[in-house]
């Protein structure tokens, strides 16, 4: 008798998130404004996971963020 495990390895996650196709860069709905951060390799490489586990981009994890902290 085998046993299924309940979980999916980071590959796993990472199929699955290429899977959904890319995020939609219709015409935003206002002008967009491009920003640059320098941030630590260790950040960087938790907020990408972060973003898989979620099934977000890095883009719309961050703006997700930032709109919550600015109550926008």
């Amino acid at each position: 008798m085998s046993k299924t495990i309940g979980f999916r390895t980071p590959q796993d996650q990472a199929d699955a998130f290429v899977a959904k196709g890319k995020e939609s860069f219709d015409e935003p709905s206002e002008p967009v404004k491009r920003m640059t951060l320098d941030v630590p390799a260790s950040l960087h490489k938790a907020l990408k996971r972060k973003a898989v586990d979620d099934g977000l981009s890095m883009r719309e994890l961050v703006i997700q963020w930032v709109r919550e902290k600015l109550n926008a």
